[in-house]
């Protein structure tokens, strides 16, 4: 009976210790830390191994925050405006591009784009816009817009890429007009 108590209180202390553990984890949790030096080797090379294994989630976690942070600013050295959302329509993510090409200091859902930019609300609902649709900026830019769904994990995220083509426009109409007064001096010279 007195081994059997002993036994049953050993694994408790080991359910205990890994239920701990579990809960960190689940909790999302790495400072957790379990003494390795006690006198029983058993629960040391327990702590050790839950100890080493919080270690490499913490490492992980680490490594995922830089690149997370990589690929932030990455997406905010782009020129063009980039703007995601989620079913929800709220703003996951906005680079400064697109905050400059729309007029907005700040945009946290997407009923804040309808409404300044009304013509967006179908396309946008119907979750394609034409390849030929330009849209006329608040600061009298030109922007192209081109949109794309994916899926992240269960999830289904809308990607809106923003380009001014104001300098574009005004070059090929330039190019159009210098044309149309070659063919027509060719003309008249006839």
């Amino acid at each position: 009976l007195f081994l059997t108590g002993a036994l049953v209180k050993r694994l408790n202390k080991f359910n205990a210790k890994i239920r701990i553990f579990l809960d960190a984890v689940e909790d999302k949790e790495n400072m957790i830390l379990f003494n390795e030096h006690s006198a029983d080797k058993e629960m040391n090379s327990l702590c050790h191994s839950l100890n080493r294994i919080n270690e490499l989630l913490a490492d992980t976690k680490s490594h995922s925050r830089i690149q997370e942070n990589f690929y932030y600013s990455l997406l905010e050295e782009v020129p063009d405006g980039v703007l995601a959302w989620n079913s929800e329509k709220k703003i996951m993510f906005v680079n400064g591009a697109a905050l400059r090409l729309l007029g907005f200091e700040q945009i946290i859902f997407l009923r804040q784009l309808e409404e300044s930019y009304p013509a967006l609300k179908d396309f946008i609902a119907k979750g394609k816009i034409p390849e030929s649709f330009l849209l006329q900026s608040s600061s009298k830019k030109q922007l192209s817009l081109s949109m794309n769904r994916m899926k992240l994990n269960s999830e289904v995220i809308t990607l809106l890429s923003i380009k001014d083509i104001s300098n574009e426009l005004s070059e090929k109409e330039s190019e159009s007009w210098s044309k149309l007064t070659r063919v027509l001096t060719h003309e008249i010279m006839n």
